[in-house]
């Protein structure tokens, strides 16, 4: 119902690569034209803070790896909802999707499925509610 982390994972993923080879190309122009070396220092450090950050979100996006944990939904804040899992921690999810966070209450229990690094929401089952609406579950 609207949760599609792994589309996301993979702009996300497409537009680092796309600033890693443009740094790469502007690197590789600044040291062939002799100029400014100072602007070439900034482009090899863009680029390894863009090999990083495409590294991390390549692992969550091929592997597929996630993480799960259950709980009571404490309070929504903006986008973000406080849950007090069932071993005692806060957790706080990030939620983009408005329909989604409209179906969450305050006291309403809860399984979260996160993608392992970035901790994307994958799905969202709600375990306890009215009889009727118990086997409704969101997913992507």
């Amino acid at each position: 119902m609207g949760l599609h982390p792994y589309k996301n994972l993979t702009q996300w993923f497409a537009s680092a690569l796309f600033v890693v080879v443009f740094c790469c190309l502007q690197l590789a122009l600044q040291i062939q034209m002799h100029e400014a070396s100072g602007i070439a220092g900034l482009f090899f450090v863009l680029g390894l803070i863009f090999i990083t950050i495409s590294i991390f979100i390549g692992t969550d996006l091929f592997s597929k790896r996630q993480i799960s944990f259950e709980g009571k939904v404490i309070n929504k804040e903006g986008r973000v909802v406080n849950v007090l899992t069932t071993e005692e921690k806060l957790k706080q999810v990030k939620i983009t999707v408005p329909e989604v966070y409209g179906q969450l209450e305050v006291n309403q229990m809860v399984e979260f499925k996160l993608t392992q690094i970035m901790k994307m929401p994958v799905s969202i089952r709600i375990m306890e509610n009215a009889p009727e609406d118990q086997d409704e579950a969101v997913h992507s």
